[in-house]
């Protein structure tokens, strides 16, 4: 780390949510001494209020807080500071979850460590107009195949097929008309190769499309 980069982290405000003690308690006592401050939150609308009055530099959360989806807690943090730079520190991942958040512009994205080093790398880089995904995550994106993924949308309709719904069911339960699911159910048989709907079930689990626990 520059000098220069060392400054800037030296005069930043942050933000930690995850409702996790040990989680909150160690990235605290890694930043402490290196930022301006560090205010730490054990769920997703502590955080929220805290906001409306003091804007943090960078947000570190996780994305499975209790009380508030992670996806939905980014947007709720953007409303209210749209130049937020958050940094998701979690565990849980998968390749739809890390979709979404790439999708969501998060600015880096890292997964649950006490690597401090990485954990100054990922603050440095979204502060100078960067993403930091952490070296795993790299590869997990990386591997995605070349073929056109399937959009969230069509991952709804999947995840309905998983479960047995008929083309009715499925435009019943997502509000939408049976011609549009049966162009969304066209749409993953080509992107994803399938042959029949096992092949197609069993290729998006692999991928990480479906999570087996969901079906």
């Amino acid at each position: 780390m520059n000098e220069a980069s060392k400054y800037i982290i030296q005069n930043l405000a942050i933000a930690v949510a995850d409702d996790h003690d040990i989680i909150t308690e160690g990235l605290k006592s890694i930043l402490c001494g290196h930022v301006k401050h560090v205010d730490t939150f054990h769920s997703g609308q502590e955080l929220l209020n805290a906001i409306a009055s003091h804007p943090y530099d960078v947000y570190i959360m996780d994305i499975s807080l209790h009380d508030i989806d992670g996806v939905q807690l980014i947007d709720e943090i953007h409303l209210r500071h749209e130049d937020a730079r958050i940094i998701v520190n979690t565990m849980r991942f998968d390749f739809l979850a890390l979709r979404q958040l790439v999708e969501k512009n998060v600015d880096g994205v890292i997964y649950d460590s006490e690597d401090a080093a990485e954990i100054f790398d990922a603050i440095e880089s979204v502060m100078n107009g960067h993403r930091y995904f952490s070296p795993e995550l790299k590869s997990l994106l990386k591997s995605e195949p070349s073929q056109e993924p399937p959009s969230l949308r069509e991952i709804d309709v999947l995840k309905a097929m998983a479960k047995g719904l008929t083309s009715k069911e499925i435009a019943e339960h997502l509000f939408i008309s049976e011609n549009t699911v049966e162009a969304h159910r066209k749409n993953l048989f080509f992107k994803l190769k399938a042959r029949n709907i096992a092949d197609l079930i069993i290729k998006a689990i692999s991928r990480g499309y479906i999570n087996p626990t969901e079906i």
